[in-house]
């Protein structure tokens, strides 16, 4: 059986990472609404006067956390390599390449496009590599498993109930919506769906070869 950390794995999995943080902070700049999943570490970044990047640190740990409880298996605890991995990106993209970055009219419509297809792309390809999957990825499998929904169904659930959270916080703090905003739902309705499609492309265009 070949170990599964190879050097085109490891090469993979930090382009997955690189892509969701991409996707990530381009979906915060459009003005609709950021990604679902993101939006509870927005608003905690806004009022912790943190950066996105050291917040969703935070948030990842108490998913990574809980996860490694629940399941009573020490291996989400390599989660937290991609955390680290993640972080400095996506404040490299956020706070440097797209630091001014306020996209309107086409532009707008075209970023939110671009960022509603890297986040479920991203996290195709970690699901790819066999390696640990996107925390996200991790939590829909979870949620999949206690419910018995199918994979696209747990992601919009788990999703869903993360905006209910920021919302909650945001109004409590005095920001109300936060990044929370019609685009958002279109995320949620739509992530794990296109993620699904994802998939089924890289198995019919790039099947898996099994280890002797």
């Amino acid at each position: 059986m070949k170990s599964r950390l190879t050097p085109k794995n490891i090469l993979l999995y930090i382009l997955g990472i690189a892509t969701i943080a991409l996707g990530v902070v381009l979906s915060l700049r459009t003005g609709f609404g950021g990604n679902p999943g993101d939006t509870l570490t927005a608003i905690l970044a806004k009022v912790l006067g943190i950066s996105f990047g050291t917040a969703a640190f935070a948030v990842c740990t108490v998913y990574i956390l809980f996860l490694t409880i629940y399941f009573k298996t020490w291996k989400f605890m390599f989660l937290f390599g991609q955390v680290l991995i993640f972080s400095p990106i996506a404040d490299f993209w956020g706070e440097v390449v797209f630091a001014g970055f306020a996209p309107t009219g086409l532009l707008a419509w075209g970023t939110f496009a671009a960022s509603a297809l890297a986040i479920p792309l991203g996290s195709a390809i970690l699901i790819r590599t066999r390696l640990p999957a996107g925390i996200f990825d991790e939590l829909m499998f979870f949620t999949a498993h206690v419910t018995k929904f199918k994979l696209s169904a747990a992601r919009t659930l788990n999703e869903s109930l993360i905006v209910g959270l920021a919302i909650a916080i945001g109004y409590l703090t005095g920001n109300g919506l936060g990044e929370v905003g019609l685009g958002s739902i279109a995320y949620a309705l739509s992530v794990g769906w296109i993620l699904k499609g994802i998939l089924s492309l890289f198995d019919k265009f790039f099947p898996r070869r099994e280890s002797a």
